[in-house]
């Protein structure tokens, strides 16, 4: 299926690693040009795998370490300077991150969360003009969340669902005359390599194999097995081109069936 998204720009948070380094290579895949960016030595390990797929020249990395509104603006500004336009954002917030912050109360929890939140508008308010001059945009929030945790404290997922369900809903009723849309993505039980090193400190302590973990953890998911980072990317990459046009406004929970097995 061709998704059209050949010479789409998209800007990917948080793609130095995880999720977001999936989407990153399933967009540019996809022959969209993308602009990526983080500390030094981990954005120029991205850049290097994407340019394995494509061109040198349809990838952007921007080494930095800030997330604040310059080094937004910079983003932005770098890539339209490269590329002449902005068809997609990619935000991304890692609420599984966060569950495992060791010594951080939960209440504290869903304040970090705001704050991510508040750093995604950030973007989407600067990037959301040259979307609109272009009549297309996709927008698409990314939040792994950690299961065992987020869904099982009722508080955490209610704060979550309703902070970036109104988000999106809000967005989506501004941006859908200009062709833009808006949804989330939640993911959980995707095999990053992130993934794999915290189950592999799991097992240690445990003193069992990752194999016997990851076992164990596959027969409480109704698929039998966690979900490949591949996968993910796909799916983001499926949002982010004309195929899902008519989608708007959406929060999907990639998840293997847990939370319809949790409830």
């Amino acid at each position: 299926m061709n998704l059209g998204l050949r010479e789409r720009v998209a800007i990917v948070g948080g793609s130095r690693y995880g999720t977001g380094k999936a989407v990153a290579l399933s967009l540019a895949n996809e022959g969209a040009n993308v602009t990526i960016w983080g500390p030094t030595d981990d954005i120029r390990q991205t850049s290097m795998d994407i340019s394995r797929i494509t061109a040198q020249s349809h990838v952007l990395p921007i080494p930095t370490n800030g997330s604040g509104k310059e080094d937004f603006q910079r983003v932005i500004l770098d890539t339209m300077n490269r590329f002449e336009r902005i068809d997609i954002l990619i935000n991304n917030m890692d609420v599984f991150s966060l569950n495992r912050s060791v010594g951080i109360a939960p209440r504290n929890h869903i304040d970090m969360l705001k704050d991510h939140i508040g750093q995604s508008e950030d973007m989407i308010h600067q990037v959301v003009p040259f979307m609109k001059q272009q009549g297309w945009g996709r927008i698409i929030n990314l939040i792994s969340a950690d299961l065992d945790k987020s869904w099982t404290e009722p508080h955490i997922s209610v704060e979550i669902q309703k902070h970036t369900s109104k988000m999106v809903s809000t967005l989506s009723n501004e941006l859908g005359t200009f062709k833009i849309t808006v949804n989330n993505v939640i993911s959980t039980y995707i095999l990053t390599d992130e993934m794999r090193s915290i189950y592999e400190h799991e097992a240690s302590n445990k003193d069992i194999s990752l194999d016997t973990l990851l076992s164990s953890i596959s027969k409480r998911l109704p698929m039998e097995r966690l979900g490949s980072p591949e996968e993910f990317g796909d799916l983001v990459a499926f949002l982010s081109s004309e195929r899902a046009g008519y989608m708007t406004g959406d929060t999907i929970l990639m998840d293997g069936g847990a939370f319809c097995a949790s409830v």
